[in-house]
């Protein structure tokens, strides 16, 4: 047992929650922050889904970030998403200063209803913290049987991402993530349009561990592998140089500037697009093209796999029945057992 944990708590070897125990952890975590039983249970899902996935880096160990916005104010933790409006198959969703999560959920769940009866919709999430990892909100609309793209960008420093050596950061690391159901598990993209996500940098110092070389510069715009050079003024490279640097741009143009989200406060917001196969009659074939694409890359493999989007992050669910985490994160956890201090 480990020191400090609450009398009858036996977890797996130090650092190791089971699935619904993380979950239900977190869950009365959130609540005793003051998070509404359903943001609470958002929330909770989307991180252990996170680590199940094999991205740590968007999973419970955000819960010492985010415990620092709610202590600052700088989220609203009892906010409650709203649809601000409606137009057509469009919806206006305002997270209200809150966790992006459950504003996700909304906006994914109103756009695949429109998508449904008009074969698209959309959603725009304005006033929104962070939505975390955005592959779960693609593949949200794919188990609803339509396509779903999903972008996230803001428009406020401090940025992250640097169009190259010898420029200053002008952008965030603005994700993109499409969905394509017809099979389990869908095809999923999910990426930063940097050549990481400032998560996984953050995840790497928490490891001791280095980057990849090409990833990251220092403030003087030299490279490093460091990945602590990132928080003292260091910056990101975008994937692909000037193409992942150009659909960056786009990215903030759709996420901010289509939805308004640049006359909000904070000026960052995320685009949600869902298109129904049904509209064009194509159920049937996508789902035979889904297959077939799966079974051609696949057979693609010469003495090394080829794995198609969206695989590994089932093959990492089917085998994760335990989560690791780390000192700082179970203290906050275990906190949840004692009760409101």
């Amino acid at each position: 047992m480990r020191t400090g944990a609450p009398e009858g708590y036996e977890p797996y070897p130090p650092h190791v929650l089971e699935v619904d125990r993380a979950r239900s952890l977190t869950r009365e975590l959130l609540r005793q922050w003051g998070a509404e039983e359903s943001v609470a249970g958002c929330i909770a899902d989307h991180l252990v889904d996170a680590d199940r996935a094999g991205h740590p880096s968007h999973g419970l160990r955000r819960l010492v970030s985010y415990h620092r916005l709610v202590q600052h104010g700088e989220i609203d933790i009892r906010a409650v998403p709203t649809v601000r409006s409606r137009w057509g198959a469009t919806s206006m969703i305002d997270a209200q200063n809150g966790f992006g999560q459950p504003a996700a959920a909304l906006a994914v769940d109103s756009a695949v209803a429109d998508a449904h009866i008009y074969g698209v919709g959309m959603a725009g999430i304005v006033k929104c913290g962070h939505t975390g990892r955005l592959g779960a909100w693609s593949e949200r609309g794919a188990a609803a049987g339509v396509a779903t793209l999903v972008v996230s960008a803001g428009s406020y420093p401090p940025y992250e991402v640097a169009a190259h050596q010898h420029a200053s950061p002008a952008l965030w690391t603005n994700p993109i993530s499409i969905a394509i159901p017809g099979s389990e598990p869908p095809l999923v993209l999910d990426m930063a349009t940097s050549m990481i996500a400032s998560g996984k940098v953050e995840a790497a110092i928490a490891r001791g561990d280095r980057v990849p070389p090409g990833v990251l510069l220092r403030r003087d715009g030299t490279p490093t592998t460091d990945p602590a050079d990132f928080l003292d003024g260091g910056m990101l490279l975008p994937f692909g140089g000037y193409k992942g640097f150009g659909l960056a741009v786009m990215v903030e143009m759709l996420a901010v500037g289509l939805t308004g989200a640049a006359d909000e406060e904070p000026a960052s917001g995320t685009l949600v697009v869902c298109l129904s196969p049904g509209a064009f009659g194509a159920e049937e074939s996508l789902g035979r093209l889904v297959g077939a694409v799966r079974t051609r890359l696949h057979d693609s493999a010469r003495g090394q796999p080829v794995i198609a989007p969206g695989e590994l992050e089932a093959m990492s669910r089917a085998a994760a029945d335990v989560i690791a985490v780390e000192d700082e994160t179970l203290g906050l956890l275990l906190s949840a057992t004692k009760g409101p201090s």
